[in-house]
């Protein structure tokens, strides 16, 4: 079965090595550091957006987990389970549907399965297991369609969250080093032992941005 497994989320700070605190002059340099990667893993919007992209990628691993157990469905229903499955806020009656579909679905299966194990099919009977054939091999061209979109898009969202927590975790990093007086900041990947570590009131900052 296709499923997505521990697709990256951390950003590796290194990434910006060294920035400086803007907003101070003169030759005296304070310098301090700070973890950015401890504030993109354990912030409330890392947390969160982390609890999204893991919510998303179960999502998907079920639905495409349902289609492999269930190769039997046309494309008519593939597309509405898709559809039905993925919805952002599914009402009572989305639900219901779904539910109902997936019920179907599972029927149909059964029935293939049945076919399968019988002796002597009669005409009818091989003509509906010719078209459950027929359907798995389609089936398996659509899973594997449906797998390289997710994982593309499971890319794009991880992508565009780790930039926008980094984005958040430097702005908050720098108003604490200005606030405190540093002139200059490390990140921690390139600077692991600097005595002014930053990061406990850099979260604290991070975390009280609206």
């Amino acid at each position: 079965m296709m499923n997505f497994q521990r697709l990256g989320w951390v950003v590796a700070a290194a990434i910006l090595g060294v920035f400086a605190a803007s907003g101070f002059q003169g030759s005296f340099q304070k310098v301090a550091s700070v973890d950015l990667e401890n504030l993109v893993e354990t912030s409330d919007l890392g947390k969160t957006n982390l609890a999204a992209f893991n919510a998303t990628q179960t999502t998907y691993n079920q639905l495409l987990g349902f289609v492999d157990e269930n190769r039997v469905l046309t494309i008519d229903e593939a597309k509405k389970l898709r559809e039905l499955w993925l919805k952002e806020t599914p009402g009572a009656v989305d639900k219901a549907s779904l539910e109902s579909l997936k019920a179907s679905i599972v029927a149909e299966t059964k029935q293939n399965d049945l076919l399968s194990g019988k002796p002597n099919l009669t005409p009818e009977e091989r003509i509906q297991l010719q078209a459950f054939s027929s359907r798995s091999a389609q089936t398996e061209q659509l899973e594997a369609q449906w797998y390289q979109e997710f994982g593309q898009a499971l890319q794009q969202s991880s992508l565009q969250r780790k930039a926008d927590t980094l984005t958040k975790a430097k702005a908050a990093a720098q108003s604490v080093a200005k606030a405190q007086g540093y002139t200059l900041m490390f990140d921690a990947s390139v600077a692991p032992y600097a005595v002014n570590d930053l990061t406990p009131d850099a979260l604290k900052a991070m975390n009280a941005q609206k």
